[in-house]
């Protein structure tokens, strides 16, 4: 709607915790084009208490997602749809002048210690280093904080997140692997079971 891409011109005039909270609103109404607006008006931005690419992204994964049963509760969070499409913009050519890989990695350090985990952040850590391809030995170290963390034992999407980020970073990942459980290993990598049961002479 034009109303949204607006505020999004102005978004960057907007101190910091309004514009948190107007982004669930910016997200579940407006466009992935509007979202963009937004992040350059940020990005243009003198005021010293703007909102930071960091800020953003942290507001993004605290954002309640909309649960198929109040689809029609537009007061009970955001679609997933859209949260998922605007996080996708974050990794985009558009965005990626403002969401630096210093600031995606400031991001998810303040997000990885959250409990519970954000539904999205796996997802977001593997979209982060596909698009900055130097957080490489930054995303072992998230790994390797979840596997402390006990991973396992959280949200099943989570847990399957992770299983897909240690393939993706095998055979990098395998010492993290290693330290998992043998029982909940052979659902990151078949091959990781065997290194994992090796390592302990299993």
């Amino acid at each position: 709607p034009d109303a949204y891409m607006e505020v999004a011109l102005v978004f960057g005039s907007i101190e910091k915790d309004k514009a948190k909270e107007f982004l669930p609103k910016l997200v579940d109404v407006a466009s992935p084009s509007v979202f963009e607006r937004a992040v350059a008006s940020l990005q243009n931005s003198n005021l010293d208490a703007r909102a930071s690419a960091t800020d953003i992204l942290v507001a993004l994964h605290e954002i309640d997602i909309r649960s198929a049963d109040a689809a029609d509760d537009k007061h009970s969070g955001v679609s997933l749809k859209s949260l998922v499409n605007v996080c996708n913009t974050c990794f985009s050519a558009n965005t990626s002048d403002y969401f630096t890989s210093s600031a995606v990695a400031s991001a998810l350090s303040h997000l990885v210690d959250r409990t519970p985990l954000p539904k999205l952040f796996m997802r977001t850590a593997m979209l982060a280093e596909t698009a900055h391809p130097s957080l490489k030995e930054f995303s072992l170290e998230l790994l390797e904080k979840l596997a402390k963390r006990k991973v396992w034992k959280m949200d099943r999407g989570v847990w399957e997140g992770f299983a897909r980020s240690c393939k993706k970073a095998a055979p990098r990942s395998f010492p993290v692997m290693a330290t998992l459980p043998i029982s909940t290993v052979s659902a990151a990598s078949p091959i990781a079971l065997r290194i994992a049961s090796s390592t302990r002479g299993e």
